[in-house]
């Protein structure tokens, strides 16, 4: 199989894609101060490789803010702070909400542990501090290739960036 189209793209150097983890951590704290009472969700994307942002990838995002934006409004839940981004290092939602942090992650979980869900990062704070999915007893993320931890796969890089877009692909053009 052939990757069709991730690989092309807009692709951010090493310092952008560092520059912008800061930058997020700024506004997760900038959130935290500001809506210290709500929880945070930062939503980006498991898409590995040096392609960050594209068309196909946009959609991707749009599919997956619909679907926490949804889970959202079906548990009665206000989002006090909405802001999106489309930028070279890849699309990023940032949402602060009046609920529970941990209720908040689990229902994340769902989502990400969907299909389509596994090429979803939906991170969880409160308080400046990270909701681990160990936390609320959830399993760790399991690599889309092996099943091992995902974690454990990309320290070793156990699979090639090829082979895990092409898998990627595969999902997308299943689920989008």
């Amino acid at each position: 199989m052939k990757i069709k189209y991730l690989n092309s793209g807009l692709r951010p150097s090493l310092a952008q894609v560092l520059d912008r983890r800061e930058e997020k951590q700024n506004i997760i704290n900038e959130l935290d101060r500001k809506y210290n009472d709500n929880a945070s969700i930062f939503f980006t994307l498991n898409i590995p490789g040096p392609v960050k942002n594209n068309s196909k990838i946009e959609e991707l995002f749009s599919y997956g803010k619909e679907k926490i934006i949804e889970e959202i409004k079906k548990l009665e839940i206000n989002i006090i702070y909405k802001k999106e981004y489309s930028l070279i290092t890849g699309p990023e939602l940032y949402l602060s909400v009046f609920c529970d942090e941990k209720y908040l992650k689990s229902q994340m979980c769902q989502i990400e542990d969907s299909k389509l869900g596994r090429l979803f990062d939906i991170d969880v704070y409160k308080n400046g501090c990270f909701i681990s999915r160990r936390e609320i007893g959830v399993d760790e993320r399991k690599c889309f290739l092996c099943n091992k931890k995902a974690k454990i796969c990309a320290r070793s890089r156990a699979h090639s960036i090829d082979k895990m877009l092409i898998y990627i692909e595969k999902i997308m053009d299943l689920y989008l």
